[in-house]
């Protein structure tokens, strides 16, 4: 996983992708490497795909109840729900990217729920009411 953010810190996208792809070919319940996944393929244009490793990552996150993995649970406990905001707010901008505003909102919503930095939820569901025609909210966050 190491190497993969060492490419997304280089701009190397393709080969991130690839590597948090053989990360999960390892360790397939790792959320940490379907959130790094998806914000890969989201930036490649493929926001289908992001949106699926986006979903398990929020599933198989250690601050969801249906986590399986305890160890992942103790050896990750600090500054989880700022890392699950991030992964909602990605997960809107897939499927604001698919044209699903609506799906996207409900997203922006959770994640202003969560704690960790408002600044990128307010940001992104700002764009996806303006497209909704929502100008009053938009202008609100």
């Amino acid at each position: 996983r190491l190497r993969g953010e060492c490419h997304r810190a280089m701009r190397k996208t393709e080969l991130a992708a690839t590597d948090f792809a053989f990360c999960l070919a390892i360790e397939p319940e790792n959320w940490r490497a379907h959130r790094s996944r998806g914000q890969c393929l989201l930036q490649l244009g493929k926001p289908e795909q992001a949106a699926s490793h986006l979903n398990h990552a929020l599933k198989s996150h250690p601050n969801n109840n249906n986590s399986s993995s305890k160890s992942n649970k103790s050896r990750n406990h600090h500054n989880n729900k700022g890392q699950d905001m991030d992964t909602l707010v990605w997960l809107g901008r897939a499927y604001q990217t698919l044209g699903r505003q609506d799906v996207a909102l409900e997203h922006y919503d959770a994640a202003l729920r969560s704690e960790g930095p408002k600044a990128p939820a307010y940001y992104n569901r700002g764009l996806c009411r303006r497209l909704l025609g929502d100008q009053a909210g938009a202008r609100r966050d």
